[in-house]
Order: structure tokens, then sequence, then C-alpha cells
């Protein structure tokens, strides 16, 4: 006579890989996560400085202190003059800066230059 058992003993490793494998794939998540929130936060600050030049005021803009942007004259002019203010070049700079946060073209018009009172 032949006798038939089920031995349902589980393997030590296999219940061991099943929760490694499940482990692995939450903190797969959790980076991927964590991935995807540190390139989509915008650590790329613009800032806009005053600098003096020969016959006046232009501005810098940069960028994790690299100098993106070098203005030494007023945009829009045909004649190159600087700005007669360290204020007005630094009205300027910062509506370059919103354009470029705003992904527009940074371009300056001379009804912008109106509108923010620049002198020239």
């Amino acid at each position: 006579m032949m006798m038939t058992i089920k031995n349902k003993i589980k393997n030590f490793w296999s219940i061991d890989q099943k929760f490694f494998s499940l482990t692995t794939a939450i903190k797969a998540q959790l980076l991927f996560v964590t991935f995807i929130f540190l390139s989509c936060h915008d650590n790329n600050t613009l800032k806009v400085a005053a600098i003096k030049v020969d016959n006046g005021w232009g501005y810098t803009i940069k960028q994790d202190d690299k100098i993106i942007i070098k203005q030494t004259v007023i945009p829009a002019l045909t004649n190159n003059h600087s700005f007669k203010s360290e204020d007005d070049a630094l009205k300027t700079g910062s509506l370059v800066v919103q354009r470029l946060q705003q992904n527009s073209s940074p371009t300056i018009t001379m009804s912008d230059l109106k509108t923010l009172a620049i002198k020239f």
C-alpha cells in the first residue's frame, strides 16, 4: 500500500525573496517619486544685479552664480546709452527675469521702456 503525504513546508528562501522583491519595489517607487519631485523643483533661481559701467548703469542676470545676461546698454535703443540710474537698470533686469521665468521672450521693446518709465 502506498501513502501520499502533502508536504506544505514553505521554503525559507522563497518567502524571503518575495519580501525582498516587495521592499525593493517600494524603494524603487520612492526613489522615482523623489527624483521627479527634485527635477520639477525650481533650483535655478535667477538673480538680477546692477553694475556700474563707464557712462551709467547696466545689469547682470545670474543663474547659480553664472552670468547668463550682461546688459551694459539700454536695449531697444539704436544708440548705445547706458541706464541713467541704478533703479532703471534693476527695473529692466527684473522684467527680463520675470519673462525668463515665464518661459517667454526676454526681449525688451520701446513700449516696455516707456511702461517702466526708463529715462534715456
